[in-house]
């Protein structure tokens, strides 16, 4: 019971800190542990947490001043992502890549965090992150992830693979249940343009184990020295085989939840303009032959394991 109260007041303090124009400008350092908290506190949907936000963001209007926060941090990742092929032109800052790290680790766990809020189909606080109804200045949060994820969607690249799933997974929990709001925020938006991009692109067949044991085998020692510069310059390299995989995969599951409860022609037809029925039926095609060549033609709860490393 002790715990179960020391937690509510850990939301309330951090919402107090998040919320307090004081606080405003808290060190990117900080903030991000102020993030990984409210991970922590929110792990799992819990319910009561959930709650305690919607009841603090309801009745108090500093809370405007957390959005207001979240708001920025994404718009200015935005803009970033927007200048970078400017900035890649110029000799690398050590300490400006540092940085970068910590704004893309910021936007991670931001995600995670807004994530959380609804994460179990949590109805008021899906609504409230789109439209906030006590506050002055109103943050479409659906909106911004939605124009982050297209910003990604135009730098395809292993650097922002984390990121780009964690766009989706969190667009995924905001309109899961469903929320016909946000549905229609992203019906009406330009998510479609991202999916049908990325479920057209064709995955490339990855080098099997011989090519790569040979091309080891071949690098030298020098090149071997290298190889954290090596990791460095893949952040730039486009996604991997099983990346775009994995994305696509993550694409199919929010468009399946925006026809979650959808009855209307009207909907439907909208996303399928968007979306053309050729692009969804060979990605159904492709994952229904690789599901035969794996578990032949029985349908067994061995299919379903490997949804838990996913």
């Amino acid at each position: 019971m002790q715990n179960f109260f020391d937690k509510l007041e850990a939301t309330k303090m951090l919402l107090y800190i998040l919320s307090d124009p004081k606080h405003s400008q808290i060190d990117d350092d900080l903030f991000n542990e102020f993030l990984c908290f409210g991970i922590s506190l929110l792990d799992g949907g819990n319910k009561t947490v959930q709650k305690t936000i919607y009841n603090y963001v309801t009745l108090f209007q500093k809370s405007e001043v957390m959005f207001a926060k979240f708001y920025s941090i994404i718009y200015e990742q935005i803009a970033f992502l927007k200048r970078k092929d400017e900035k890649n032109a110029k000799k690398e800052d050590p300490e400006a890549t540092e940085r970068e790290e910590l704004k893309s680790s910021i936007l991670e766990n931001l995600l995670r965090f807004m994530q959380l809020f609804t994460e179990g189909h949590n109805l008021d606080l899906q609504n409230y992150l789109r439209f906030q109804t006590n506050s002055r200045n109103r943050y479409d949060m659906v909106e911004a992830v939605i124009e982050l994820l297209r910003t990604y969607y135009s730098n395809l690249v292993q650097g922002n693979y984390d990121n780009i799933i964690k766009c989706l997974d969190t667009l995924t929990e905001f309109v899961q249940g469903p929320c016909p709001e946000n549905q229609l925020v992203l019906i009406d938006g330009k998510f479609f343009e991202v999916a049908s991009g990325i479920l057209s692109k064709e995955i490339k067949k990855p080098k099997n184990k011989e090519d790569e044991n040979e091309d080891e085998e071949k690098t030298s020692k020098k090149q071997k020295k290298k190889t954290q510069k090596l990791e460095k310059d893949k952040k730039n390299e486009e996604l991997e085989p099983w990346m775009l995989a994995r994305l696509k995969y993550k694409i199919l599951i929010l468009v399946n939840s925006l026809l979650e409860m959808r009855k209307s022609d009207a909907v439907v037809k909208r996303i399928m303009r968007s979306l053309p029925l050729d692009i969804l039926k060979k990605n159904l095609i492709k994952i229904f032959k690789r599901y035969r060549k794996q578990y032949g033609k029985n349908y067994t709860m061995d299919v379903l394991k490997h949804v838990n490393r996913i």
